[in-house]
């Protein structure tokens, strides 16, 4: 026996589950693995600047009897090495923001003082 003239059709509503997660959380997580691409990105950049510097020594400088003598123009006489300096200060710039916003994150969640 039917209550309505034809059949009802119920239409079933996925729910979305809800994450365990909070957003400050889910953002730490996020931090934390943009935080390791930056220190490899950092560690690669200071290692090909460490490697340029072993082959090519900084004669930007001179300390001769504990004088210490500059060259003119010593900034551009070598933009390969300025360069990597460069994209040194830009990656550990990077690193360092990351690693001030993940220590920010943690003290808010309370996982540190």
């Amino acid at each position: 026996m039917s209550f309505f003239s034809r059949p009802v059709e119920i239409g079933t509503e996925t729910i979305p589950q809800q994450s365990h997660l909070k957003h400050a959380e889910l953002r730490l997580i996020e931090i934390d693995r943009l935080y390791r691409a930056a220190e490899q990105e950092f560690d690669a950049a200071h290692r090909e600047l460490f490697d340029y510097a072993k082959q090519h020594p900084d004669s930007r400088s001179v300390l001769l009897n504990r004088n210490l003598f500059c060259r003119v123009g010593a900034m551009t006489a070598d933009p390969l090495r300025a360069t990597l300096e460069a994209a040194q200060a830009r990656a550990l710039a990077r690193r360092n923001a990351l690693l001030r916003e993940r220590a920010q994150l943690m003290k808010d969640l309370k996982l540190i003082r």
